[in-house]
């Protein structure tokens, strides 16, 4: 029998605009066949040893007023859904640690207000 995968999720809030391919070129120590970028989409996804890790653009579905208040005020340009097997948290944390340096930005929950704010280390 399969062992069940336990899939977790954050939201990567940044403060500048960078689209799925930005995000790639700020990962040069990804092997290039396992990032795929959909610029249509704009979606990122990186192939790791127990899945993938996705990063989905989330602003088409953040512009109502509310939402688009809180991110004003958090000084937030774009927001990506991440998502990945539990088990790829490693390499998980090192790619989120090197695009924090490159785009600044911090991790969310996919909650109302976002909160609670995780630290890379969290994941």
């Amino acid at each position: 029998m399969a062992e069940k995968k336990e899939y977790k999720s954050f939201l990567y809030m940044l403060p500048v605009e960078a689209g799925a391919g930005k995000l790639a070129g700020a990962l040069p120590f990804l092997e290039r066949k396992s990032v795929e970028i959909w610029t249509e989409m704009n979606l990122l996804e990186i192939t790791l040893a127990g899945g993938a890790l996705t990063f989905e653009d989330m602003m088409p579905e953040l512009c109502g007023k509310e939402d688009e208040k809180l991110l004003a005020d958090m000084e937030v340009k774009q927001v990506y859904a991440c998502d990945y097997e539990a088990e790829d948290a490693k390499a998980v944390q090192e790619i989120m640690k090197a695009l924090t340096e490159s785009f600044g930005g911090f991790l969310a929950s996919d909650t109302v207000d976002f909160k609670p704010f995780l630290k890379v280390g969290e994941l």
